[in-house]
């Protein structure tokens, strides 16, 4: 009797143990789930028991890769949704929506303080705290350079006040600064 529950456990163990798969758990997270049009959209896979990995990004582009980023061209609200398959086709999904944002776009204009013609060619720096405008201690959030029209736009920038300062071989702040009776802290 003990032998022939042996050769039965022998025998069907292996179909038991063949038939039995984990089913696939689908999971993912990003970076952002705000970006702006033109951002690179980075997707974390954290799935489990999967072997082949389906992303729809919800606006017409698709991706087999584990973990993928995606760059969207257009605002608007898109489902990403990731399927994933097990090696017997069994299969599970998740879906995370992202929320893509014009971009936020500071436009500035640098004009020279006496005859107020527009300077080219010159640094602007933006400081996120007035300490660090104040101190210049390499805090600097966004730095871009003025075109002929002296203008310059900074873009993806937080939602806070900004400190500007301007930087130029012709013109020199620190004196412009002391010349107004502003002392330094």
């Amino acid at each position: 009797l003990f032998r022939s529950k042996i050769i039965y456990l022998t025998l069907f163990l292996p179909f038991i143990l063949f038939s039995c798969e984990s089913i696939p758990e689908a999971h993912f997270f990003t970076d952002v789930v705000e970006p702006e049009v033109g951002q690179e959209v980075f997707f974390t896979n954290d799935s489990h028991n999967a072997t082949e990995f389906e992303w729809d990004f919800g606006d017409g582009f698709i991706s087999n890769d584990e973990n993928p980023s995606h760059i969207y061209t257009g605002t608007g609200t898109y489902d990403v949704v990731l399927t994933v398959y097990s090696n017997k086709g069994l299969s599970d999904k998740a879906t995370i929506t992202i929320n893509v944002m014009i971009p936020t776009l500071l436009e500035i204009e640098v004009l020279e303080y006496n005859y107020e013609e527009p300077v080219s060619d010159i640094s602007v720096w933006l400081f996120s705290s007035l300490s660090d405008w104040q101190t210049h201690e390499d805090n600097v959030e966004a730095e871009g350079i003025t075109d002929g029209d002296g203008f310059v736009v900074f873009s993806h920038l937080g939602p806070w006040v900004y400190y500007v300062d301007v930087f130029s071989d012709l013109y020199d702040n620190y004196e412009i600064y002391a010349d107004l009776g502003v002392d330094w802290i």
